[in-house]
């Protein structure tokens, strides 16, 4: 596996030939692929080593990026994490079965951010297929701390602050659920090798975390419709 310390380094990214979005990933920052709004990206993770590297170009701070990472098969497993161009991890979300999990972070700066796709720390396996949908939402300008001139930009500024609001609910309640599905994971690979009173504490330790795993992402589901 390539080591998280190598997206430390700043690359110039050779251009992408079109369709080149549904060939395989880099394993690197030097070979990542673009990953854009207007266009899902397709993999499959061919070995228990294989790493898939993309690229995220964030034009404008405070933004957040959303990537929806659905598993297209039944075989082996999908991880992926956002980091940003210091090797930093943003966010870590595990992909169970054929759900579809939104890994989300706040970008505090403009510039590239890289989205990591693997099996994940568990599975000694291959042919993980997957599908990264990706989305950009910039933070509305609320004009922190200056007061409105008048009654209808006080409407405009209320708006704004409500909309910054939701964006930033949407993120919150996608990161626990981020944390929430490798929790769980985690959880399930202890409890396989478990026995006796470890087994029945872990088995209600699991229930806990699924029970709250389901009420993150009824909230992540509800504020992001909403920012969307």
């Amino acid at each position: 596996m390539v080591a998280v310390a190598l997206l430390a380094t700043v690359v110039a990214l050779v251009a992408t030939p079109a369709g080149a979005q549904d060939s395989d990933a880099g394993a690197s920052p030097a070979s990542a692929r673009p990953l854009t709004p207007d266009r899902s990206a397709h993999d499959v993770l061919d070995s228990p080593a294989d790493l898939d590297v993309f690229r995220v170009d964030v034009a404008a701070e405070l933004s957040v990026i959303q990537a929806t990472i659905t598993r297209t098969g039944n075989r082996c497993e999908v991880w992926a994490r956002l980091l940003d161009v210091d090797g930093i991890e943003l966010g870590r979300v595990f992909v169970d079965g054929s759900r579809t999990e939104v890994l989300s972070a706040l970008a505090p700066t403009a510039g590239p951010y890289f989205v990591a796709v693997d099996n994940g720390p568990y599975a000694r396996c291959s042919g993980a297929g997957y599908r990264i949908d990706l989305a950009l939402v910039s933070l509305p300008s609320a004009n922190a701390g200056q007061p409105p001139a008048g009654p209808g930009q006080q409407g405009r500024a209320a708006q704004s602050s409500s909309d910054v609001a939701t964006v930033l609910l949407c993120d919150a309640y996608s990161k626990r659920v981020d944390r929430l599905t490798t929790v769980v994971r985690r959880d399930r690979h202890e409890l396989a090798g478990a026995s006796g009173s470890r087994r029945a504490r872990l088995t209600h330790k699991l229930k806990r975390d699924r029970g709250s795993l389901r009420g993150a992402r009824a909230k992540a589901t509800r504020y992001c419709a909403s920012s969307a």
